[in-house]
């Protein structure tokens, strides 16, 4: 993420998702629920701040209503990072479903 801190949103998401679905993948066979709302958490964190960084001047609620809201086309999450002008979204952990 260090990186990717001038880049445009779709840069980050394109970048990440991959990341995310093939840890999830590699992942959903075992005991990691908690460890995926973990991770969760923490990229919210992450692309909040980012959010934040870039536009040093606006309101949160800006912030909230240009990066993040319902973009997933099942799932009633409000907190998920995307880009608007493109419609691409950041996966989640948690959407992945664990397989025993």
């Amino acid at each position: 993420m260090r990186s990717l801190r001038g880049a445009a949103p779709e840069v980050i998401i394109g970048r990440l998702n991959p990341i995310i679905t093939g840890w999830a993948a590699y992942y959903r066979g075992v005991v990691s629920s908690q460890t995926f709302d973990a991770l969760d958490d923490y990229l919210w964190r992450l692309t909040y701040r980012w959010a934040l960084r870039r536009h040093p001047n606006k309101p949160r609620k800006w912030i909230k209503a240009r990066y993040f809201g319902r973009f997933h086309p099942t799932r009633q999450d409000n907190w998920v990072f995307a880009d608007r002008s493109s419609g691409a979204y950041l996966h989640r952990f948690s959407w992945t479903k664990i397989v025993r």
